[in-house]
């Protein structure tokens, strides 16, 4: 893959994509192109569609004079912060807020870790204080403990809510932004260290686990530990219990792809 590029440095259009990770998949435009005026099929919109398609944008969006069915929902985000300490936060179509990642650099030169949780908290503090996040604040000892030099915190579910439970209730619990930024943090650090624990919505965990296995330098996702279930322990259960551990994800996809061939076999019954 090359020279990694730096942690802000994101990959912008449909060729940086497949550049950094040599495919396009759960690849989608954050950066929209502006809308055209000029009818469908006109020499006007032909051109438009063919400028777009040269900088690897959405070819249609729903501004487009007579496109309204291609409609895209549209997700603002924005970094802030720099590569020392900072985070990816932004909104979804409704405005719910969402953090896609939050990152500490710790100094040194051990390892860059990514631990991907089960949902997004509302505080993005690492340290000690009464505005902690105390999941946060387990990571980064775990981290520490290990001699990480760099931290990052992705999640499954990116809309910041106090509980999982409330994750089944909104219309977008996760965006396309949350599974880009994931990827491209499964590039740039070491380990990508999965301590979601029992999550009650096991597809996404199953398609997450999936297009990080499709990462080249995350080919293997790392547990802290795994729960009674066989699920990855969730980070405040599972902190200060050491090592971490090559995660066998292979086996979660191959039972879901069983169970979705044994529906298939019910409904052509």
């Amino acid at each position: 893959m090359g020279k990694r590029k730096g942690l802000i440095r994101f990959p912008q259009n449909v060729f940086e994509w497949s550049k950094a990770f040599g495919d396009d998949l759960g690849y989608e435009a954050t950066r929209l192109p502006r809308p055209v005026e000029s009818p469908p099929g006109s020499p006007e919109k032909i051109a438009a569609i063919i400028e777009r398609l040269g900088r690897g944008q959405a070819l249609w969006i729903g501004g487009d004079a007579g496109d309204a069915q291609y409609a895209y929902e549209r997700v603002d985000y924005r970094v802030v912060g720099d590569e020392r300490f900072g985070a990816v936060v932004g909104k979804d179509p409704e405005g719910r807020r969402h953090r896609y990642c939050v990152w500490i650099h710790l100094g040194g030169h051990g390892e860059k870790l990514h631990y991907i949780t089960a949902a997004a908290g509302y505080r993005d503090s690492f340290g000690e204080s009464e505005t902690t996040d105390r999941e946060l604040s387990a990571i980064r000892k775990h981290a520490e403990s290990r001699g990480a030099s760099f931290v990052a915190v992705g999640s499954l579910f990116s809309a910041r809510v106090l509980a999982e439970s409330e994750v089944k209730r909104l219309s977008y619990p996760v965006t396309g932004v949350g599974m880009l930024w994931l990827r491209w943090m499964t590039r740039y650090c070491d380990k990508s260290i999965a301590c979601w624990g029992d999550t009650k919505i096991m597809d996404r965990a199953v398609d997450v686990l999936w297009m990080l296995s499709r990462t080249s330098i995350g080919r293997h996702v790392y547990v802290i530990g795994l729960t009674p279930a066989g699920f990855p322990s969730p980070i405040l259960q599972a902190e200060g219990c050491g090592e971490i551990e090559r995660y066998e994800y292979r086996d979660i996809i191959a039972d879901r792809e069983r169970e979705e061939g044994s529906d298939d076999d019910d409904d052509e019954a």
